[in-house]
């Protein structure tokens, strides 16, 4: 298994990857989270998915529309239907979830839209049910993408905090330690930096996967998903 450690300096109060590696950006599409994160802290891959075939158990659908979900060369496309989780609604489609195994610390995926409509969104999640999970997503918010996280506890679900994306594709990355779940974003332009952090219990134990909301009826726009991977902590 491929270990990584990783690196941190502070920047306007955020924490901020050092943007360049032998000359490249380690944050561009190609690049795989690990190389260099926060903390001094370290991790081992345990799980990857690349999503070029359709997902097979241990993973499972939530509510599953098979005609808006495809796998393939470019990762798993979702396409977001209207409906989703905060509030009364909670008819959100195809979400895709796994067993989030005992050890597991670091949890990443790329997500990557072209989000029109309002609230239209994608990105990770860590599922009890549907009124308790965290989301960290890609999200169309007064036309602009935004990177959001949002804790929903008992049905009372709060927005923890958003920041701009640069870009309408990035690095999204939910940190587990013990009850607390931090979330960074990592695009082209800005490097990696600290989102928010969330208490969430961990008994009984959640599952971890993706999920797309809020989309435009009759819309062709896809949510692109590849390199889903869960890392363990290592010293």
């Amino acid at each position: 298994m491929k270990t990584i450690r990783w690196n941190h300096v502070p920047w306007l109060s955020l924490w901020l990857l050092i943007p360049f590696i032998g000359g490249a950006s380690v944050c561009a599409e190609d690049w795989t989270p690990g190389e260099y994160m926060k903390d001094g802290l370290c991790g081992e891959e345990i799980f990857r998915d690349v999503f070029k075939v359709n997902p097979e158990e241990p993973w499972a659908w939530i509510r599953e529309n098979k005609e808006f979900h495809r796998s393939g060369e470019k990762g798993l496309e979702i396409r977001p239907e209207p409906g989703g989780l905060m509030g009364d609604g909670q008819d959100a489609k195809n979400i895709l979830v796994k067993p989030l195994p005992p050890d597991a610390y670091l949890v990443t995926v790329y997500v990557q839209a072209n989000h029109r409509s309002q609230y239209e969104q994608g990105g990770l999640i860590l599922y009890l049910d549907d009124n308790n999970y965290i989301k960290f997503v890609l999200e169309m918010v007064d036309g602009k993408h935004w990177f959001v996280l949002v804790c929903e506890l008992d049905a009372k679900p709060k927005v923890i905090n958003k920041l701009p994306a640069s870009e309408k594709g990035g690095w999204i990355i939910l940190q587990l330690k013990d009850q607390t779940v931090t979330a960074f974003s990592c695009d082209g332009k800005v490097g990696t930096v600290k989102i928010g952090t969330a208490d969430f219990p961990m008994e009984p134990r959640p599952r971890i996967g993706i999920f797309t909301q809020s989309g435009e009826p009759g819309s062709d726009r896809w949510v692109t998903f590849r390199d889903f991977v869960i890392y363990k902590a290592t010293e």
